[in-house]
């Protein structure tokens, strides 16, 4: 951090959302920078500047992911729209207008300890603890597929851990021509150095390549039937295609509560 000769290393913490929680010296193994995650869920709550009470304040403008504070305005500059965590709302509406759903002014639909708006656009999120994947579109419409995030016995560790993806990435299957694995339709990539990604299939299963083939742990990734995992590609691919240049950002949490009601999936 820092510019020319006054640059320093500084190590920076997150939540599992990727907010900025604390900036640590590695120096002095101290905090010199922290933000709460226990503090207002909308951002409202400033961050303390000195939190080893040194005397020095430390500047750190990154909030929410995507997101920059502007001193000046008292606004999170969010790529598309300005953020008031104020009100947790933006000051613009949605520039896709009402196809972002009725409420065009909503920052991460009303769930910021769950779901991201890096873009203030499209995005996807597996609830692991309810077997349940949402996709977001440009019509601020929920889609939601089962999903299986539980991992086989043979996964290494942290390999059923949460994670986030800036981007997501729809591929051309059957992926690495291994359908049985896979499945036979197209995969959805993420930006996870472990590539822990979205697919169908299920080795084991009595039809892997069926539509909805049923369910198999895999050993990281996150499990959707065939046909599910199609549509939802084909909907990412709609968006990015209507969307030149614009990300759709991936959450798999273990948030206990997701925002729309979902039944449980079934046992395996």
């Amino acid at each position: 951090m820092g510019n020319g000769s006054a640059q320093a290393l500084m190590y920076v913490e997150s939540d599992h959302l990727g907010t900025p929680r604390a900036v640590i010296d590695p120096t002095r193994n101290t905090a010199i920078w922290n933000w709460n995650a226990k503090s207002e869920v909308f951002g409202n709550d400033p961050p303390n500047q000195d939190p080893d009470m040194d005397g020095t304040t430390f500047v750190f403008n990154m909030r929410f992911p995507g997101q920059r504070f502007d001193v000046a305005s008292g606004l999170a500059y969010n790529y598309f729209r300005d953020y008031d965590a104020i009100t947790g709302r933006y000051i613009q509406s949605d520039p896709i207008g009402l196809r972002g759903g009725i409420s065009t002014y909503l920052y991460a639909n009303g769930s910021p300890t769950q779901m991201t708006d890096r873009w203030g656009l499209a995005s996807i999120v597996t609830y692991m603890k309810h077997g349940v994947t949402y996709f977001l579109d440009d019509n601020g419409e929920f889609y939601a597929y089962e999903s299986l995030s539980t991992v086989a016995p043979s996964a290494k560790p942290g390999a059923g851990d949460p994670y986030t993806s800036a981007d997501t990435y729809p591929t051309n299957g059957p992926y690495k021509q291994s359908p049985v694995p896979y499945g036979p339709n197209d995969i959805l990539k993420t930006d996870d150095s472990r590539g822990r990604w979205l697919h169908g299939g299920g080795s084991g299963l009595p039809d892997p390549l069926a539509p909805r083939q049923g369910w198999r742990p895999a050993v990281g990734c996150t499990r959707l039937q065939n046909e599910d995992v199609q549509e939802l590609v084909n909907r990412v691919r709609e968006y990015k295609a209507k969307n030149p240049g614009k990300k759709v950002p991936y959450v798999r949490t273990d948030d206990p509560t997701p925002p729309v009601r979902w039944p449980k999936m079934p046992s395996i």
